[in-house]
C-alpha cells in the first residue's frame, strides 16, 4: 500500500466516524424534538432495538411507536452525548455512545435522570451507515423509577466485576510485601 491509499484510506475512517457520529447527534435532537419518526431515520428497516421496556422491537416501524410512547411519558427531554467510540470494518461498525438524559415528568414537576450507553451494531447500506441494532445499555437513574425493573439496568460493558478488581489489588499488594 503507497502513502497515498494509506492516506486515502485514514481520510475515509475519519468520514465514516464522522458520519456515525452525525447520526448519533440527529437520534438525540429528534428525540429532544419530540419527533420518533424523524429519529427513527438514523436506523436501517429491519432494525432490533431495545429501549429499557423489557422487550426488543424488530424494525423501524415498530420502534417509532415505541418511541412515541416512551417520550410522552415526558414533558421535557435533554438528552447528552459525551463520550463516543466507533469501530469500523468495511461495511460494518460498532459504536458505543455516553449518554446523559433529563426527564421532567408529565402532569408533575418530578425529575428522572438517566446515565446509559447507546450501544449499536452499524452496516453501511447503499452508501449511508444505519444503525442495525441498538441496546439502550442504563447504568444507573436517579431516582430509580418503579416501573423501570432493575435487570433493565445493564451497567457499563465489559464492566470488571468488583471481586475480581478486590481479588487483583489484595494480589498485587501481598505481591509488593514479600
Amino acid at each position: 500500500m503507497t502513502d497515498k491509499e494509506s492516506l486515502s484510506d485514514s481520510v475515509q475512517m475519519l468520514l465514516d466516524e464522522r458520519e456515525i457520529w452525525r447520526l448519533m447527534v440527529e437520534y438525540i435532537d429528534a428525540v429532544d424534538a419530540l419527533d420518533p419518526r424523524r429519529a427513527v431515520q438514523i436506523f436501517s428497516a429491519d432494525v432490533t432495538g431495545d429501549f429499557m421496556t423489557g422487550r426488543v422491537y424488530q424494525g423501524r416501524e415498530s420502534i417509532e411507536r415505541a418511541l412515541a410512547k416512551i417520550l410522552l411519558q415526558y414533558e421535557q427531554t435533554s438528552h447528552h452525548i459525551t463520550n463516543h467510540r466507533v469501530e469500523i470494518s468495511g461495511d460494518q461498525a460498532t459504536a458505543c455512545t455516553w449518554v446523559y438524559a433529563f426527564h421532567r415528568m408529565v402532569n408533575s414537576d418530578d425529575v428522572w435522570h438517566v446515565w446509559a450507553r447507546h450501544v449499536d451494531e452499524l452496516e453501511r447500506v447503499d452508501g449511508l451507515w444505519k444503525v442495525s441494532k441498538r441496546v439502550l445499555a442504563a447504568i444507573d437513574s436517579e431516582p430509580r423509577w418503579d416501573v423501570i425493573k432493575s435487570d433493565w439496568y445493564y451497567g457499563h460493558p465489559g464492566r470488571r466485576d468488583r471481586a475480581v478488581l478486590h481479588a487483583q489489588l489484595t494480589c498485587d499488594s501481598e505481591r509488593r510485601n514479600r
